[in-house]
């Protein structure tokens, strides 16, 4: 198999800053559940290969990544409608298969027009993708191998990266990683093409199985079997009503301040969640879930049951996530707590320690997977700025324990998973301040913030 080469693309937007500091007093907050958003940009890419109406609720609209993701849908033909946070989605006629990079570099979900593309005209060319930067295993080869192997022929030119549909070839494919990506990209693949195949070793996390039933619901036939394998049937010929599931990892970040809180909140949301996967990880901070009548979820802290010193392993779901260890890290920095954390999935996710260290944490990398913290009294202020979404987060919610202002620069990596952080901050007792996010006004209602 010939390796394709995509160019890394950084996310360009207007300077974004974050002001932040410890507040005086915390207090019980409530917060809006939010829409997920690594199941709501596989939904939208998923929705335009129906060619049927499709509704999608709750999404997260204002997220930068699900702005960019509906610039996408429309430059390719489709018409999008959008009141509150519902989502009317009409792809009966699609005039483009190509998706340029100004496009595509606003995120690394791109990667799946591709081969719903392919799937929908038999040919198909976007430019490369964007979204987090880190590490050096984000590369295209699960993508590749899966859309190859079940019959997609690709080449590159230039910064281009192009498909065209060839004989169906494997009818199986193992994945020698579970990769979210690489198992989204096969199942839309085989459903636009109305091909069938089996996908072994796929991840599961529950946004892949939102998008299997969506899919399921737009008359497909996709079963989870054993051992982590999909059985894909089927051509989603229906347009559907689907309901978009509660964020995993803005739950988490709320785990995490209320943590360094000391103080509860709760998250309204009206839909069951299972959320095993993040509290046998944050019981060691002394944090535990219980649901109301409503679904909504009241998260307490109890100080006193929390452990001096125990281990963080991210790994593939039903493991604890990997877009939420950087946010229990924040929550240990200021501690007397020694942690071991180590990430499964991700080689060298790590480029935000030595801007915990910038503050006075102290944290020691023992590898490109693995590092300890060995928590500190008290963090110093300073200018901090990461390439990614969470390693952004992280720092903020590392801002919010410094006893004078910290900057949080390139802070648009926030808005692009996060509605209402700063405002929940806020609202939770900690000092921010937003600066320059004119174009959202969500975010622009926080300048009313104090600093």
């Amino acid at each position: 198999m010939e390796k394709i080469f995509v160019h890394r693309a950084i996310y360009i937007g207007m300077e974004m800053e974050i002001w932040a500091k410890s507040g005086s007093e915390y207090r019980h907050s409530t917060i809006a559940g939010q829409g997920s958003k690594n199941a709501a940009l596989p939904l939208l890419i998923a929705s335009i290969f129906t060619a049927r109406k499709s509704i999608l609720k709750t999404v997260p609209v204002e997220l930068e990544d699900v702005r960019a993701v509906v610039r996408s849908l429309e430059w390719l033909g489709a018409t999008v409608q959008v009141k509150d946070r519902v989502l009317s989605i009409d792809a009966s006629v699609l005039d483009r298969s190509d998706l340029p990079p100004h496009l595509s570099r606003a995120s690394r979900y791109s990667l799946l027009f591709l081969g719903g593309l392919v799937g929908r005209f038999g040919v198909g060319r976007i430019g490369p993708p964007g979204g987090c930067q880190f590490g050096k295993e984000r590369g295209l080869d699960f993508h590749q191998l899966v859309l190859e192997q079940f019959g997609c022929e690709l080449r590159q030119e230039g910064e281009w990266l192009i498909g065209r549909i060839v004989e169906q070839k494997a009818s199986e494919v193992t994945l020698p990683f579970p990769s979210v990506g690489a198992t989204l990209q096969a199942i839309i693949f085989l459903t636009s093409s109305d091909r069938s195949g089996v996908l072994h070793n796929a991840a599961i996390e529950p946004e892949i199985i939102d998008v299997v039933e969506f899919l399921n619901k737009s008359g497909c036939d996709i079963c989870l079997n054993e051992n982590r394998s999909f059985t894909v049937r089927g051509y989603p010929s229906d347009g559907v009503t689907h309901t978009v599931p509660i964020d995993r990892i803005h739950i988490a970040t709320v785990m995490a301040y209320s943590a360094i809180s000391n103080t509860s909140s709760l998250i309204q949301w009206d839909s069951p969640i299972d959320v095993l996967c993040l509290t046998d990880t944050f019981s060691a901070l002394g944090i535990s879930i219980h649901t109301d009548a409503d679904n909504h979820l009241g998260v307490s802290v109890d100080s006193k049951a929390a452990s001096s010193r125990f281990d963080v392993v991210a790994d593939v779901y039903p493991g604890f996530p990997t877009d939420a260890l950087p946010l229990i890290v924040a929550a240990t920095i200021r501690s007397d707590r020694k942690v071991r954390f180590y990430d499964k999935v991700f080689k060298g996710r790590n480029n935000y320690l030595e801007q915990f260290n910038k503050l006075g944490a102290k944290v020691t990398v023992v590898s490109d997977r693995e590092f300890i913290v060995d928590g500190v009294s008290s963090l110093t202020s300073g200018d901090v700025s990461a390439n990614d979404i969470r390693g952004s987060t992280s720092l903020l919610l590392a801002a919010i324990q410094t006893e004078s202002l910290t900057r949080i620069k390139n802070a648009r990596q926030i808005a692009r998973g996060y509605e209402r952080l700063p405002l929940e901050l806020s609202n939770k007792g900690f000092n921010v301040h937003v600066k320059n996010f004119e174009s959202n006004p969500v975010h622009l209602r926080s300048r009313i913030l104090v600093s």
